[in-house]
């Protein structure tokens, strides 16, 4: 690391510094090689916009905060995800269109029923947002529930109904078309 330093005229902040191991690094190297340089050992790299950065295979777990907390995608953008993928199952070239044998409703049924089991983004999307809806009916004292209900919602004696005007967010907008 001094090499480094001298050559490109950096300096290393050791108190910033740690190291990352493979799970392959044995033991006594690992003590080996933090005596050498004196970092820090750290688990992992850490989180880049909400999902763990690691060298282990991602799993959905490194995604699970992410999918919390962005919810409801916008339709264009699930669109263009699943093109995405069609383009990918079909092995397309955007200039080059092939004949499908196989309409992309079967492609998403379940392998039971002669499908690939490939989810329906704009279904799991719908079920996001009935999450959302869920937790608005089951956790009326949250907080964001009361932001919400306060904002959006006219209040009858037995229960709250949901406004859908055009001035309201996109959010609430998507949620009331499920509703």
């Amino acid at each position: 690391m001094e090499k480094f330093g001298k050559a490109s005229g950096l300096t290393i902040n050791r108190a910033k510094t740690s190291i990352i191991f493979s799970r392959n690094v044995k033991e006594d190297l690992k003590r080996e090689i933090k005596d050498i340089c004196n970092y820090q050992e750290q688990p992992s790299l850490g989180k880049y916009l909400g999902a763990m950065i690691t060298n282990h295979l991602a799993g959905k777990e490194n995604y699970k905060n992410i999918l919390e907390r962005h919810s409801i995608v916008p339709k264009d953008v699930l669109l263009e995800i699943e093109k995405s993928q069609r383009r990918f199952v079909w092995r397309e070239i955007q200039t080059q269109r092939k004949v499908h044998l196989v309409g992309w409703d079967t492609m998403c049924m379940e392998r039971r029923y002669g499908g690939l089991s490939f989810k329906s983004l704009e279904k799991v999307n719908e079920a996001f947002q009935m999450k959302i809806i869920w937790r608005i009916l089951k956790e009326p004292e949250a907080l964001w529930v009361q932001v919400l209900s306060h904002k959006y919602t006219r209040y009858s004696d037995s229960h709250h109904a949901f406004d859908s005007k055009k001035a309201n967010s996109m959010f609430w907008r998507d949620i009331n078309k499920i509703w």
